[in-house]
């Protein structure tokens, strides 16, 4: 058992994982935003460093989608893997410190409005992210 201080917001962000994809309308915005059946799915809470959620996420496959939990409760949904050497060049790159949060990098990511890529220190491969759309108009229904 995961005994540490994002716990309380990664069960939060399973917990409403569950609810959106109990309805058909949650199961279409997975569908929608290419999320495959047996496609790892990690939670994370917002004030989460980046390369805490790295780690857990190469331990599977990629893609790896990731559903963040905000502090008032929102749940962000953003999909990772590793970034594609030959689409690199265009693709916005940026680079982020050891402190910073996979909330950053959601923001970040959908301020942008498309694909963006980011280095952490020594981790390893840049991870390419997209943040996906808001889920609150479903979950506000189920």
């Amino acid at each position: 058992m995961i005994n540490n201080e994002y716990q309380a917001a990664r069960f939060k962000a399973a917990s409403l994982v569950g609810r959106l994809m109990a309805t058909p309308e949650g199961r279409k915005y997975f569908q929608e935003n290419n999320y495959k059946s047996g496609q790892a799915l990690i939670t994370a809470d917002y004030a989460e460093t980046i390369s805490s959620v790295l780690h857990r996420a190469s331990r599977h496959s990629a893609p790896v989608t990731v559903a963040i939990v905000r502090e008032d409760g929102e749940l962000l949904m953003m999909s990772m893997e590793p970034t594609d050497p030959a689409i690199k060049s265009h693709i916005k790159s940026m680079s982020a410190g050891s402190s910073a949060t996979i909330g950053m990098m959601y923001d970040a990511c959908a301020q942008q409005g498309k694909r963006a890529t980011v280095k952490i220190g020594d981790w390893g491969p840049d991870a390419s992210a997209t943040a996906l759309p808001s889920a609150s108009r479903i979950l506000a229904n189920a």
